[in-house]
């Protein structure tokens, strides 16, 4: 059996742009675009490190403010934001210091740079640049803010934000991904929308973007930890499995998000010389909008991955960017033996309605052991885990009697 979430398919731009439009005008009623009523979302706190928090929809999506932290660790600024989803897509947002507005976003090997904000911050020129081809493309006076989101004092906020001094710790949770929210929503979806860009709206067709932005701070879901992990399983970008703990899943996430945000921040070093060149050409207010150098990639209007990466899948095997910037198949998962009647590890046998039998090596394979239940046959690395995850399942089926 597999626990292998199908592929989301992305939104075609047109339902995206409707989707961030509608955001506009119904904030707060609305929680999210492109999710089914089913969706559903977790969240948990994020103690120390460069993020402040972590919510995960059952679609596979993650959001997580980076933040700011004092000598004691407490949360006092969010200066940005990751989106990622199951599929290894991300969009990373950063917010300039000073102005609290945002300053670069960083999609694959592309990215934007904000500048010439209008007196209301409503409007930024934008500059798109691709490092690997040179190429550089301004675009004046981009709408950024919808109504729904405030701008005080040229601070970026989705409401009064109580950051630094949040009464509790949901408070603060819910405040830094609400402006996570509103930075992935500007910086991503709008300025997406405002330059005609569809690939990078996909942010924008899922469920989390905007159910963040409407979190009021007493949410059940925003201290959920099992609920996290239970969405985490079975993403191949975060290498969680059933095997794990939910503490150590939270870990192999947060991992994740690093790597992420590493490589996001290599792609703007890496592209200094050109950044230069696009400042150059913002700030020349008589040059208006175009392709200013270089040659448009391939892949601007689909773009999921770079060409030639791979991603490692949970079930085994990698995954390959393919040249038209979307994801190939994981290879399919081996087929467990027609018959298990291991004794390979001990154990073995009948427990309750929730019988096992222990694990069998299936040789050839990446995966070596699989354990039997009635709810069908499962993975596993080692002939040890498969006895620890079948005991586990026993009891989770078979509670002891009061």
């Amino acid at each position: 059996m597999s626990n292998r979430r199908p592929a989301r398919s992305p939104g075609f731009p047109g339902s995206a742009a409707w989707c961030t439009a509608l955001l506009a005008v119904v904030v707060p009623a609305v929680v999210g675009c492109g999710g089914s009523d089913a969706t559903k979302a977790s969240a948990v706190a994020v103690s120390s490190g460069a993020f402040g928090a972590m919510m995960v929809s059952s679609d596979g999506e993650m959001l997580l403010p980076t933040v700011s932290r004092d000598a004691q660790g407490r949360v006092t600024a969010v200066t940005g934001a990751l989106w990622m989803d199951a599929e290894g897509s991300s969009v990373a947002v950063f917010l300039d210091p000073a102005t609290g507005l945002p300053s670069r976003t960083v999609f694959g090997d592309y990215e934007l740079i904000f500048s010439n904000w209008s007196a209301d911050h409503r409007t930024a020129d934008i500059a798109r640049i691709f490092g690997p081809k040179g190429y550089i493309e301004v675009y004046r006076n981009v709408p950024i803010f919808d109504t729904a989101a405030a701008v005080d004092a040229g601070l970026v906020v989705s409401a009064a934000t109580c950051l630094p001094d949040c009464p509790t710790t949901l408070q603060t949770v819910s405040e830094s991904l609400k402006l996570a929210g509103v930075a992935i929503s500007a910086a991503g979806c709008y300025a997406a929308a405002g330059i005609s860009w569809g690939a990078m709206l996909l942010p924008c067709t899922g469920y989390l973007v905007g159910a963040a932005k409407t979190l009021v701070g007493n949410e059940a879901m925003l201290d959920d930890l099992n609920g996290v992990n239970t969405y985490l399983n079975g993403i191949d970008v975060v290498q969680c499995t059933a095997l794990m703990d939910a503490g150590a899943c939270l870990q192999a996430a947060l991992e994740g998000a690093t790597t992420l945000m590493d490589k996001a921040n290599a792609v703007i070093t890496g592209n200094a010389a050109n950044e230069a060149a696009a400042e150059q050409y913002l700030a020349d207010l008589s040059m208006g909008s175009g392709v200013v150098q270089g040659i448009p990639p391939a892949c601007d209007t689909v773009y999921h991955c770079t060409p030639g990466l791979t991603l490692k899948c949970i079930e085994g095997g990698e995954k390959t960017c393919r040249e038209d910037c979307s994801w190939g198949d994981c290879p399919p998962p081996p087929e467990p033996p027609q018959h298990i009647s291991g004794g390979t590890c001990q154990g073995g046998g009948t427990m309750c309605d929730c019988g096992y039998e222990a694990c069998v090596k299936v040789s050839g394979t990446s995966i070596k052991c699989w354990y039997r239940t009635l709810l069908g046959d499962f993975p596993c690395s080692t002939c040890e885990g498969c006895e620890g995850a079948a005991r586990a399942m026993a009891a989770a089926c078979c509670p002891p009697e009061e």
